[in-house]
């Protein structure tokens, strides 16, 4: 029996320093099926890594890369009106025109158009173009009667609509009635339109 109880403290022993060797290589082998097998830290400043296997260090903080960012632009808000006039007598005007600044990109985001004509039924039609690159891109405006005064019609037209236009370029908004407005001397204003959007500069 002592003989008994001798083998069996040894092999409790034996056993708990097996699985007390053992337990340090099973942990690591866990975690390193959890880990990415190689680590690129690619321009980070104050770290330093030295000696450590599968871990590469490129361009460290004693020699960073320029970075620019090149999503970073300025986007300054802008707002502004065209107006069409036409003579009486006539059914087309010169269009109006809007010249975006040198530098500075013109998005459009919203357009709002009014149109007031003096005899009822004579209906408008109303374009505004821009030119980006070598196109020129022309957009309609989709006017409705108000019915609001049978004697003073009013058409309008409001748009959330997105348009681009190069530096230095114009926006041009010409209009045409249905039929010839009135007789005799002197003009009216047949359309006005507001635009707005954003200015932007960047690289």
């Amino acid at each position: 029996m002592k003989g008994s109880g001798k083998c069996s403290f040894a092999a409790g022993v034996a056993l708990l320093a097996a699985g007390l060797c053992a337990a340090p290589q099973a942990a690591a082998q866990l975690l390193g099926g959890n880990l990415a097998p190689n680590v690129n830290v690619v321009n980070t400043p104050n770290v330093s890594i030295a000696n450590t296997p599968g871990v590469s260090v490129l361009n460290p903080a004693s020699a960073p890369v320029p970075v620019h960012e090149v999503s970073a632009v300025s986007r300054q808000p802008v707002v502004f009106s065209l107006l069409v006039g036409m003579s009486f007598g006539t059914q087309r005007a010169a269009c109006s025109d809007y010249t975006v600044p040198t530098g500075m990109r013109l998005e459009i985001d919203h357009v709002s158009a009014a149109s007031s004509v003096l005899f009822q039924g004579n209906t408008i039609q109303a374009t505004y173009s821009t030119r980006n690159g070598f196109a020129i891109n022309e957009y309609y405006l989709d006017f409705h009667d108000q019915a609001f005064d049978p004697t003073q019609p009013l058409f309008i037209a409001d748009h959330s609509q997105l348009a681009f236009s190069d530096p230095g370029s114009t926006v041009e908004l010409c209009a045409v009635l249905k039929s010839t407005q009135g007789s005799g001397s002197g003009g009216f204003t047949a359309l006005r339109a507001t635009f707005s959007g954003y200015l932007i500069s960047g690289p």
